[in-house]
């Protein structure tokens, strides 16, 4: 894989990581419609719920 593909494929990994991160505790609980807005670091990337 080209370097500047891999520099993508961390990004979305980084990204997906995150967002299951924040959105995972709410799910446990089936509480999906009560999921915060994304935390900062996640708007930073352009990852929002």
């Amino acid at each position: 894989m080209e370097p500047r593909y891999r520099v993508y494929e961390n990004a979305m990994c980084r990204c997906i990581a995150g967002l299951t991160e924040h959105a995972a505790p709410f799910a446990a609980q089936h509480l999906e419609k009560q999921i915060p807005p994304s935390p900062p670091a996640l708007q930073m990337e352009g990852i929002s719920l």
